[in-house]
């Protein structure tokens, strides 16, 4: 490795590993550094200095964040995963998620109130009653996650980083990720993605580049979620949008109750 100083893009694809002591560190400060040990080539490549330079990850509280924040750090529900996929997974049934930063940061939200779609009570609208009439619609799962990834990036402004992407392209290989894509004439169309995990599926952002694909896709990923055990849809925060269909805000503590009664169950996202 000639460069300076290491990246988290090279955490992501694995070029480092984490002691847990500087892992507990990153994590516990909040706003820390990634403290890595690389081989001893790549150790002789850097010092001390060097290493202070690495990009850094933020724990960022929004309004009265810090009771599962700081509960996951205190119970050690973070501090002990080697990887940034580990991270994410054990963020995820903390309920706490990341956004990136266009500084290149990585920002952890547990907002409160909390966004969900509850999924026996989702609402489809009259403009989509008749955008599922469309027979040219052709529904895949996971056929081009990368492709969804990037259809969700390209926008003005985006959370989705390219330390961010890497590390949902990993969770995606790992089979936690996963995405449920309209098709039309052959083209993707608009899609969404998410992460599952036990009964919980975490909505992560969808697009369209076809009028009404994106609610198309919302859709299917409610009837997907109900014919196969799941309990819980997060949708982070909510939005008028996401409001047309049912979604709705909850205590932070009531959303807590019922990520952990979801994550007890086991629910199994169809692949393609």
């Amino acid at each position: 490795m000639t460069r300076s100083h290491v990246t988290l893009h090279d955490f992501f694809v694995g070029k480092l590993t984490l002691t847990t002591e500087a892992f507990y560190r990153c994590v516990g400060n909040r706003i820390s550094i990634f403290l890595g040990r690389c081989t001893a080539s790549q150790a002789s490549q850097r010092n001390h200095q060097n290493e202070q330079q690495n990009e850094k990850l933020h724990w960022f509280h929004t309004p009265n964040v810090k009771d599962p924040v700081d509960k996951a750090i205190r119970e050690g529900n973070l501090n002990n995963e080697h990887s940034f996929t580990g991270l994410l997974l054990k963020a995820y049934a903390s309920g706490i998620f990341p956004m990136g930063t266009p500084e290149g940061n990585i920002e952890w939200h547990s907002p409160d109130p909390r966004g969900i779609l509850p999924l026996d009570e989702f609402h489809t609208p009259h403009g989509l009653r008749r955008a599922l009439r469309n027979s040219d619609w052709e529904i895949r799962i996971d056929h081009d996650f990368r492709g969804v990834l990037r259809g969700c990036s390209f926008r003005r402004e985006t959370w989705i980083t390219r330390d961010i992407e890497c590390g949902y392209i990993q969770l995606f290989e790992e089979g936690h990720a996963h995405s449920v894509e309209v098709w039309l004439e052959g083209s993707l169309a608009g899609g969404l993605y998410g992460v599952s995990l036990g009964a919980a599926f975490f909505g992560e952002s969808m697009f369209h580049r076809v009028t009404d694909a994106s609610k198309v896709a919302l859709w299917h990923l409610v009837k997907i979620l109900r014919q196969n055990g799941y309990l819980l849809l997060d949708t982070q925060w909510n939005t008028p949008h996401l409001a047309t269909f049912g979604a709705r805000e909850i205590s932070r503590h009531e959303y807590l109750l019922r990520l952990s009664e979801a994550l007890e169950k086991r629910a199994s996202f169809p692949t393609a």
